[in-house]
């Protein structure tokens, strides 16, 4: 057997490739030069590889991988290259930063010391303070990948990134990540832009019960997803899901003074938060508050709401009984309810009946709705009624005759009709089906076109109407009256006068 000493080891490259399109690996060239008895070998010789993490140590333990063998390797003048790791004997990303020895075997005999493995000057843009570079837009400057996809939330992200201290935030119900930042200070994830049209952060979902983007925080005083912008026409945060069970944007915290989601926006035609949704029984957006004295919602400031055609507008206290708490602290507190009319209840009326108080600037009660009763009180109400307003403008000439066809009469409800004036059964008015044979135009209809009811203020034109006419024949009767009068105090005055005449 030739004595052979392995003299240098040149041109190490861990796991970089400078041709674009090539698959990156971490097999890396090496390249030896041994001796024969002192002069340069030729030949071949067999190799064994191993890759350490300590320069000295011979335990297993600290070895990365298995040892690599190479079977007749050619030496020229001394010479020799090979692909170390070719076939990923030290594991596949046997490189992660830390230090890395090499030892080499030639022939059998173990070449002391270890060979330190140092970078290349492309690798090193990679440690503190360096970067990847790229200029093509077809290619990806830098790819990380982790096929590992098991939910376990033990399993690694493809990507740890940590400033300071680790945060100590757990978040339950979100494992493995592709990304995962973490900071005891300062933002876990800054993103910027300055390019119209651009978007900052973008987070897309499509699988079912997927979130394109999730805040957690818990922390007091902490938001889990702040969006910022000052351009015009841009969004601060924007969530788009279209997957079933999906979340466009979820904003969640449980700390106190904390925000789920805060959209800050500047620019002219900009919004804070957009969400739409457009998948069946889906939420654009959705907002959960469990803790004590916490909101689901604040907006501050003007508000519109627009409800496209054929759509509807809710507000649920609970799963069935929608409504609209507009509760205020103290004596009177209650709340409004609408369905499918307006309710509003006291929350100290056992009964539950409506009182609706409206006032003037100066607190003044003006308007009054006692649902008790279904009684109005009003300081006055105003029905539009100006000229300007009307046309085909007519007398109602028969008022008087048509008037006294209908019969005022006196009644009793009946119980269920009872029951929504407060008991009230006793009553008297008019009998609307009456009214619509001589003034359909005061009478009110339900769907299928049965008389209901009735709009009395608008007898009060009729009324009108009839007592001028009344008052038209009373005249007319009174000036036939004194004409006749007249001929009869002409006739006796003659009388007189031939009698006088006589005598």
């Amino acid at each position: 057997m030739n004595r052979c000493a392995l003299l240098a080891a040149v041109a190490v490259c861990a796991g970089l490739s400078l041709g674009a399109s090539a698959q990156q690996s971490s097999a890396f060239t090496y390249q030896g030069r041994v001796t024969d008895s002192g002069a340069p070998m030729n030949g071949t010789v067999n190799l064994q590889l191993s890759l350490w993490k300590d320069a000295v140590s011979g335990s297993v333990a600290d070895r990365i991988g298995n040892v690599q063998t190479l079977s007749n390797v050619p030496v020229s003048n001394g010479v020799f290259t090979v692909v170390a790791n070719s076939l990923s004997e030290f594991g596949a990303n046997p490189f992660s930063g830390e230090a890395r020895w090499l030892q080499v075997s030639v022939n059998g005999v173990t070449v002391l010391p270890r060979q330190q493995l140092r970078s290349m000057p492309y690798a090193s843009g990679l440690v503190s303070g360096g970067g990847a570079v790229g200029n093509s837009t077809t290619v990806r400057t830098l790819s990380l990948i982790n096929q590992n996809n098991s939910q376990d939330s033990s399993a690694a992200s493809t990507l740890y990134v940590q400033r300071g201290s680790a945060s100590g935030l757990s978040v339950p119900f979100y494992g493995p990540s592709a990304v995962r930042i973490e900071t005891d200070s300062g933002a876990g994830l800054l993103a910027a832009t300055s390019t119209g049209a651009s978007a900052a952060v973008v987070g897309a979902s499509s699988g079912n019960g997927a979130t394109g983007v999730a805040g957690y925080s818990t922390g007091d005083s902490a938001n889990g997803l702040y969006g910022r912008t000052t351009g015009s026409a841009g969004t601060a945060v924007f969530g788009y899901s279209t997957g079933d069970s999906s979340y466009a944007l979820v904003g969640r915290t449980t700390g106190t003074s904390s925000t789920g989601v805060i959209g800050w926006t500047t620019g002219a035609g900009s919004s804070g938060v957009t969400a739409i949704a457009t998948g069946p029984s889906s939420f654009a957006l959705q907002a959960l508050s469990s803790g004590s004295d916490s909101k689901a919602a604040y907006l501050e400031g003007r508000v519109d709401m627009v409800v496209a055609t054929g759509q509807t507008l809710e507000f649920r206290f609970d799963q069935f009984v929608p409504m609209i708490n507009v509760n205020n602290p103290g004596a009177n507190a209650g709340h409004m309810r609408l369905r499918n009319a307006l309710e509003i209840w006291p929350s100290t009326d056992s009964a539950r009946a409506g009182f609706l108080d409206v006032r003037n600037t100066a607190g003044v009660q003006t308007i009054t709705l006692n649902g008790a009763n279904g009684n109005i009180v009003a300081t006055g109400t105003i029905t539009p009624s100006s000229r300007r307003l009307k046309d085909h403008i007519t007398p109602i000439s028969d008022a008087l005759e048509k008037l006294m066809r209908i019969e005022g009469v006196r009644y009793d409800w009946i119980a269920e009709e009872a029951a929504k004036r407060a008991g009230k059964v006793h009553d008297l008015g008019f009998i609307a089906e009456e009214v619509d044979e001589q003034f359909p135009e005061i009478v009110a209809r339900d769907e299928s076109g049965k008389v209901v009811g009735m709009d009395y203020t608008r007898m009060t034109a009729v009324a009108v109407q009839a007592i001028k006419q009344l008052k038209a024949e009373h005249e007319k009767q009174v000036e036939a009256l004194r004409a006749e009068n007249a001929a009869l105090q002409a006739r006796m005055e003659r009388l007189e006068r031939a009698i006088g005449q006589g005598r």
